[in-house]
């Protein structure tokens, strides 16, 4: 039969006050309205066990939900799990052009700021490399980002023009007086067809090629 996931509705709420109707038969998180629609994020109520978070639009009169990237195969939301930022979805927000939501997906241990077109559904990343970025705010054309990377646990940047620039550098009297150690990122066959997405961190100072012990964590 699905999920239920009724408790977490969009309601119209009158301002003169009145009963709220229901605009979305399943949850729907991190609403965000435009022109165009209402963008939310939501799970395919007819799947059973884990599902990817998923982008919806509730058209601008109401009506039936669509997703808007129905073949974009990873979850909506920061799901890097962590214990720097906590996971959460980020928010969605709307391009300038108000054509174009904006949304953080999980992507391979990173969570970029992507901006899906709402006609082929394709996912653009707006930001590169290894990072999370766990918040955003749009103003015009620029947007300032919450990031964090494996060595800095948080700090406040601003992407304009297809640059990102850092503003904040919190912690930065106690980065001066620690080592910190840039995890290096692989992919590792599980043997079964399947790419696992791996992470070395040597110890501080080691040489390449240098043999050091070795812990093995495996999560999940």
């Amino acid at each position: 039969e699905g999920r239920d996931l009724e408790e977490d509705r969009l309601y119209r709420i009158p301002a003169a006050g009145g009963d709220g109707v229901a605009l979305t038969a399943t949850g729907a998180g991190e609403p965000a309205p435009s022109p165009h629609g209402i963008a939310y994020v939501s799970y395919d109520p007819q799947a059973d066990g884990y599902d990817n978070a998923q982008l919806y639009l509730l058209p601008p009169r109401g009506g039936e939900a669509r997703a808007v990237a129905p073949g974009f195969d990873r979850t909506i939301g920061n799901s890097t799990v962590c214990d720097l930022p906590a996971t959460s979805s980020g928010g969605i927000t709307w391009a300038v052009d108000g054509k174009s939501p904006l949304a953080i997906p999980s992507l391979d241990g990173t969570a970029p700021l992507c901006r899906f077109d709402l006609g082929s559904g394709e996912g653009e990343p707006l930001t590169e490399g290894r990072l999370v970025v766990y918040g955003h705010a749009v103003a015009g054309d620029r947007i300032a980002l919450a990031v964090a990377t494996p060595t800095d646990p948080g700090n406040i940047y601003l992407l304009e023009g297809g640059s990102l620039r850092q503003l904040t550098h919190v912690n930065r009297d106690f980065f001066d007086e620690v080592q910190t150690a840039e995890p290096e990122f692989f992919a590792a066959d599980s043997g079964e067809g399947h790419s696992v997405d791996t992470w070395a961190i040597r110890p501080h100072g080691a040489a390449d090629g240098q043999k050091v012990p070795t812990i093995l964590m495996i999560h999940g």
